[in-house]
């Protein structure tokens, strides 16, 4: 799925413009910091400190389209901490796995894949709340996470108001679990 519908629908979720440039950003380019570390300032200590008991991890490669669902989650009230591939995110939930009540996934990601992804994260957390995503259409996905337990899955792009359904139902279920 290209990024510009998923860029307008996110753009309208947000009730506003969003800026975004194919350049990289300056930080974007000097190495990220070592997993665990917390830096004086940065998304994922901002994130931590704002909203600790409610953290969702954020597992997207398309940079835009995980800038702009972060900013719709902590829009909803959440804390985000974000990985960019799957390795990544398991390095993140080994770091932060007491901390984050959820994992929003994406299907497509480079080396290993959303749900070999959350097969990883749940050998770390095997409780741990999922909803996988993709631009497929429902029925494909499905396909795909056909043997997957416990999972929910969305489709791209994410409207708020279903974002928010989506999030709320998953975390109260757990809750009465």
């Amino acid at each position: 799925m290209g990024g510009q519908p998923i860029y307008e629908q996110l753009r309208l979720n947000l009730d506003g413009a969003v800026q975004h440039s194919s350049e990289p950003e300056p930080s974007r380019a000097e190495p990220a910091p070592a997993v665990g570390a917390h830096p004086a300032k940065g998304p994922a200590t901002h994130a931590m400190q704002r909203n600790g008991h409610s953290t969702i991890l954020l597992v997207d490669d398309e940079e835009m389209v995980c800038d702009l669902t972060q900013r719709m989650l902590e829009r909803l009230g959440y804390g985000v901490l974000t990985a960019h591939d799957g390795q990544q995110a398991l390095e993140v939930l080994r770091a932060h796995q007491h901390d984050i009540v959820c994992a929003l996934v994406d299907l497509t990601l480079p080396g290993i894949d959303g749900v070999e992804a959350l097969r990883g994260l749940r050998q770390i957390r095997p409780d741990l709340p999922a909803i996988v995503s993709s631009g497929y259409d429902q029925m494909e996905l499905d396909r795909r996470l056909a043997g997957v337990e416990s999972c929910d899955s969305m489709q791209k792009p994410y409207e708020l108001a279903e974002l928010r359904s989506k999030l709320g139902a998953l975390l109260i279920a757990v809750k009465m679990a």
